[in-house]
């Protein structure tokens, strides 16, 4: 019987091959001004973005290729990997679009070959250690957000998949939120996040001066957020305002509004 870790790989690969594949149409429909065009992750330009995703599958490989052997410690430093962007971002678009093609499909094809064991390994993040399958959601997120940046820089109307942000949504929140907290501040209290058509799909977040802990379960809260998957996901990843998404009917908000406002606060988006 497949563990619950590979079930959420089964759910995963084929949306790392439909958010690539669009990626990929998107890349290849730039013109030649559009790639350094600035983008919402400044002072990222588009090129860079691309880059990023090559060098993002490169790195989760690192990772890979550390924790299944044993090690605990990322073993390229901050330096080095600034100088792989630089090199990638120096490269033709056309010869670009082509690594990117690569190093994803690659990634995706060696994530799908991994054991169970394998996907519980810890694997070293340059900073923090993390399970093999984290990469596995991982790549679902960093892909389609920086599909979402790379179609709203170029200035196309766009969204995340439903299908997606509810698959991601989770990843966020239980993978990433407690290592996003703010390390030294004191700003004690609950919120809980609520996806609209969702089963099973209510977070309570508690925090307080020794951390964050973060259950799916309905309960009360100081304020509570409820909205659209797609719209919750961008909120919670820095790629929406929460105050427009409620100008927009897409989310409401009830309970402690200085609770809302103070989100960001204690939790910076990535």
């Amino acid at each position: 019987m497949p563990t619950q870790r590979e079930q959420r790989r089964t759910e995963a690969l084929p949306l790392q091959t439909l958010i690539g594949e669009r990626l990929v149409v998107t890349v290849r429909s730039l013109r030649s001004e559009d790639w350094a065009r600035p983008t919402n992750c400044p002072p990222w330009a588009v090129k860079t973005i691309v880059a990023h995703l090559v060098r993002n599958a490169e790195m989760f490989n690192v990772m890979l290729d550390t924790g299944l052997s044993g090690g605990q410690t990322f073993p390229q430093t901050n330096e080095e990997r600034e100088l792989r962007q630089k090199e990638l971002g120096a490269m033709p678009n056309e010869a670009l679009t082509q690594t990117f093609e690569s190093s994803h499909r690659d990634l995706r094809d060696r994530l799908a070959g991994l054991s169970a064991a394998e996907l519980e390994q810890p694997c070293p993040h340059p900073r923090w250690l993390m399970p093999a399958s984290w990469i596995v959601d991982q790549r679902v997120v960093e892909l389609a957000f920086h599909n979402w940046d790379l179609e709203t820089s170029v200035g196309r109307d766009s969204e995340i998949d439903n299908d997606v942000a509810q698959y991601i949504l989770p990843a966020i929140l239980e993978n990433n939120l407690p290592l996003f907290r703010r390390s030294g501040v004191a700003n004690p209290g609950t919120w809980s996040i609520h996806a609209t058509g969702v089963p099973d799909a209510t977070w309570l977040i508690r925090s307080s001066e020794d951390g964050a802990t973060i259950s799916r379960q309905a309960d009360a809260a100081d304020v509570a957020i409820e909205g659209d998957a797609a719209g919750l996901a961008r909120w919670l990843y820095g790629r929406a305002d929460l105050s427009k998404l409620e100008a927009m009917g897409r989310v409401t908000v009830q309970g402690d509004r200085s609770r809302a406002n103070s989100w960001r606060e204690t939790f910076p988006s990535p």
